[in-house]
């Protein structure tokens, strides 16, 4: 027998064959694993809860400071832009009240609110004209993507906070 001889007429080539159903196979198998974790990977567009939702989960948590009595009214604010203006009239108010306990608030929802995707629901108080109200609007803070409620701050100006480690 010669040394590249077959032993048996197709005897490599069975092997050969073989080797290729197994490498086949082994390539589907990973191309399989691959795309299970590109469909689980959360994307961030695709799970964004909807707007209903987070309503839904603010009105649970704000419901305790007696805000959804039919004189309230709420919208979804995506932009930050209720923070926004809620926080410099917070700073206002800092200058003219006790400002360790302000900026202690300001912090503590800021800490909770760094690094995450959040909806502020806003609640306005419909107001009858010439009515004097020392706040006509609290804020719900939920995470866009979970739709944990992060933060809330209610009509009087108290504030509560979930854990920022969360």
């Amino acid at each position: 027998m010669e040394r590249w001889q077959e032993p048996f007429p197709g005897a490599w080539r069975a092997t050969s064959i073989f080797n290729q159903r197994v490498m086949r196979g082994f390539l589907a198998l990973l191309l399989f694993a691959i795309l299970g974790g590109l469909l689980t990977f959360p994307f961030p567009a695709y799970c964004e809860i909807t707007e209903q939702q987070a309503i839904a989960r603010a009105d649970q948590a704000i419901s305790k400071f007696d805000v959804l009595s039919p004189a309230w009214s709420s919208q979804v604010d995506k932009a930050g832009k209720a923070w926004a203006m809620r926080r410099s009239r917070l700073k206002a108010r800092q200058n003219q009240v006790v400002r360790d306990e302000v900026a202690k608030e300001i912090a503590e929802i800021e800490a909770t609110l760094v690094g995450r995707a959040f909806w502020t629901i806003v609640y306005t108080r419909n107001v009858p004209p010439g009515t004097k109200v020392f706040d006509t609007e609290a804020l719900v803070f939920v995470d866009s993507t979970t739709g944990a409620v992060l933060s809330l701050i209610n009509q009087e100006g108290g504030f509560e906070t979930s854990n920022p480690k969360n």
